[in-house]
């Protein structure tokens, strides 16, 4: 402090750093979902949370779903990353065309080699006379429907159906037994079946109007782009950065809604349209007309507000939720604010706001259409559109996503984690290799819970499931599958399958015990302690939601696993179904082989390496010395008083810190533990002392 005068100066000195706290259950999980972002985090606290973000299950899923459920039980900081199969052969991205003809969107399959394969040029279709393309929905499609795009001279015969990828492959050669004669609807998109009767939904856009043989879905108004799920918007960052990329399919276009994130999960998304004339308090016509968002649904009941000039207002509704779950007013003035001198421009608010949209306007003059209901008392019935979103399902994911979608955690000073939950997908690999990434700079402070797949223990016997996990984890004779044959003290290994109810889907399904794992070395940290063992009767039962396990192993079995590093679960009657096991995945003996010691490590590593980072930069000398201590001592004194740790010596002076040392602009710490152990091992020794004394006896 500078003191150029006379006077009474005071200087503040906060001499009371200590320790800060740290996160000791935060738990990650990557895999696959039917929405949510892509290639970013969210953090889920409860399970309303996890289907509100990433939607229901189903059987492509259900195995990721429900181990993040599963764990919602016992944890509440489970951080997701949903997988996109962004270099899917068979996924829209980059370089894959969207092709409109009428209003059916369909795709190159990219198929290059192929010649068969549709092509584009100038924007005009170029026909074979065979052809593949993918269309948005496949369900009702046969071998042998006609299909006519928009022109009646371009009709095909469906010769080949793959549903996984929906490519259909289409022949100009048809038989003259099917070809059509009337019933031809120029600029809209027919399908004439081959006796069938049913009504057949390729885009999802609107209701097909029966005539004839023919079913003809209606066009879509020139100046709005419902589009499906833009293939290269997979979160709000991507969007931004291709927002002006994203091309309207027609210049007269005016509106473009896509998909917040990738999935069919839109298709349960119906998006109501309302211009100030469709409210009654703007209504200067004699013939007063009631409009609805959606049948009974009143526009008029929805805003305390109605839209004026050039604001329009946006209703979102969920089939799923039979509910309205988003509306907005909003304008097309880029200018215009509300009370608040905040932008009530549409892309500026929905994009912003929205849970479920993106919006793009296109610099037009252009008007908007009102997509709205009204009653009609003649028919009782309400007419009227509503908009849908067309939407396309991911290809599903691979390895290679896993680990992209796992990086999402590789910064360990933006984030700090504890529990990596690993994917069946790739039987760990890719949650090893996030703590590859996180170890850049020492160790990567948090541990793997791996569980064994599912062919090795589901329909086996115990004798059976017990070999095939023991040669899964030595790495021969397991089949197809990826082993674990590792030695790693950062990863441990759980040897079951559990049985679980889906009430999603109303079934019982087997899922992976990692997720459950997780969720049980969770809550015992945040319960008791990282140093505590999330294991035996007091803290490693599992909840009612495991019905049963796919085996029970014995004894004998629990000690040929447990001797192989993999932990058993099992359940003992009237006892419940307990984790009975908690060693990691190093070969070599020592302390670092049992779960609660690397956590105790794990936890003091990342508190004491917060601590002393602000004495980076500070003189090495005995201030500096005695204030890291000063420090570090109180921090490890409570970790002993509550068993973390037996005992601890810290040393900082000069006997590690030489002349030498100092003039390296090092440094040094030593710090020395010796960690409490947990007793897996119980003998209860029995004496029969006969007719002598019990003191003669004891010390003998």
């Amino acid at each position: 402090m500078e003191m150029l005068s006379p006077g009474v100066y005071s200087q503040l000195i906060d001499r009371s750093q200590v320790v800060p706290a740290t996160s000791n259950s935060t738990t990650v999980f990557a895999g696959q979902f039917n929405k949510g972002p892509v290639g970013e985090y969210t953090l889920i606290t409860n399970r309303l949370e996890l289907l509100d973000y990433y939607g229901e299950p189903d059987n492509k899923n259900f195995n990721d779903f429900l181990q993040c459920y599963t764990f919602l039980g016992y944890g509440n900081r489970l951080l997701v990353s949903r997988a996109g199969n962004v270099d899917g052969s068979y996924t829209p991205i980059d370089g894959c065309n969207l092709i409109t003809v009428g209003v059916v969107e369909y795709r190159d399959t990219g198929l290059e080699d192929d010649p068969t394969t549709l092509s584009v040029d100038e924007g005009k279709e170029r026909f074979t006379n065979y052809q593949k393309v993918q269309v948005t929905d496949v369900t009702n499609l046969k071998v042998e429907d006609i299909i006519s795009f928009g022109d009646i001279k371009k009709r095909y015969m469906i010769t080949e159906i793959d549903e996984e990828k929906r490519i259909v492959t289409l022949s100009r050669e048809i038989p003259e037994d099917f070809r059509p004669v009337n019933g031809d609807s120029v600029n809209s998109v027919n399908v004439l079946f081959s006796g069938s009767t049913e009504a057949l939904d390729i885009t999802k856009v609107q209701d097909i109007t029966k005539g004839s043989n023919t079913y003809t879905i209606p066009k879509l108004l020139d100046n709005l782009d419902l589009y499906e799920t833009n293939p290269q918007v997979y979160n709000s960052d991507s969007f931004e950065e291709k927002f002006d990329g994203i091309e309207f399919s027609t210049p007269h276009a005016k509106l473009k809604f896509i998909a917040r994130n990738p999935g069919t999960w839109c298709k349960n998304l119906k998006i109501c349209i309302a211009k100030p004339e469709d409210f009654l308090v703007n209504d200067y016509s004699d013939d007063h007309v009631t409009h609805y968002a959606f049948p009974g649904i009143s526009v008029d009941n929805l805003f305390e507000y109605a839209p004026k000039g050039s604001q329009i207002a946006i209703i979102v509704y969920d089939e799923d939720k039979e509910d309205i779950v988003e509306s907005y007013v909003v304008d097309f003035d880029r200018k215009a604010v509300d009370g608040n001198n905040k932008s009530t421009f549409i892309e500026s608010v929905i994009n912003q706001q929205s849970a479920y949209l993106y919006v793009k306007v296109q610099d037009n003059d252009e008007e908007i259409n009102s997509y709205t209901y009204v009653y009609d008392e003649e028919s009782e019935s309400y007419v009227g559109a509503s908009l849908a979103l067309k939407n396309s399902a991911d290809s599903d994911i691979q390895a290679n996503d896993l680990l992209d979608a796992y990086e999402v955690f590789g910064n360990k000073e933006e984030l700090e984690i504890d529990i990596i939950i690993a994917n069946e997908l790739d039987n760990g690999l890719s949650a090893r290799n996030l703590l590859s990434v996180r170890a850049d700079d020492g160790d990567p402070d948090c541990i793997v819970i791996i569980g064994a797949p599912r062919e090795l223990m589901v329909g086996k016997k115990s004798a059976d499931a017990t070999k095939n996990l023991v040669m899964f984890r030595k790495g021969y004779g397991a089949g197809d599958k990826v082993t674990l044959n590792v030695n790693d003290r950062y990863c441990a290994l759980f040897g079951n399958y559990l049985y679980v109810y889906d009430r999603y889907n109303d079934k019982y399904r087997w899922i992976n015990c990692a997720g459950t794992i997780a969720g049980i070395r969770a809550r015992t940290s945040q319960q008791w302690a990282p140093w505590y063992a999330a294991a035996g009767l007091e803290r490693g039962l599992l909840d009612s939601t495991v019905t049963k396990l796919a085996f029970n192993p014995n004894k004998s079995q629990r000690d040929m696993l447990y001797k192989n590093n993999i932990n058993p679960i099992v359940t003992f009657p009237s006892e419940g179904t307990v984790v009975w096991g908690q060693k990691t995945l190093q070969a070599e003996a020592s302390s670092f082989d049992r779960i609660n010691i690397v956590c105790l490590f794990n936890t003091l590593i990342r508190a004491l390496t917060k601590a002393a980072r602000h004495s980076v930069f500070e003189f090495n000398d005995t201030y500096t010395r005695n204030n890291v201590l000063s420090q570090l001592k109180p921090y490890l004194t409570n970790v002993k008083t509550e068993r973390g740790i037996d005992d601890y010596l810290v040393v900082c002076d000069e006997s590690n810190n030489t002349a030498e040392v100092i003039s390296h602009n090092q440094f040094i710490v030593d710090i020395f533990i010796r960690p409490t152990y947990s007793a897996e091992f119980l003998l209860l020794r029995f004496t029969n002392v006969g007719t002598r004394s019990f003191a003669e006896v004891v010390n003998a």
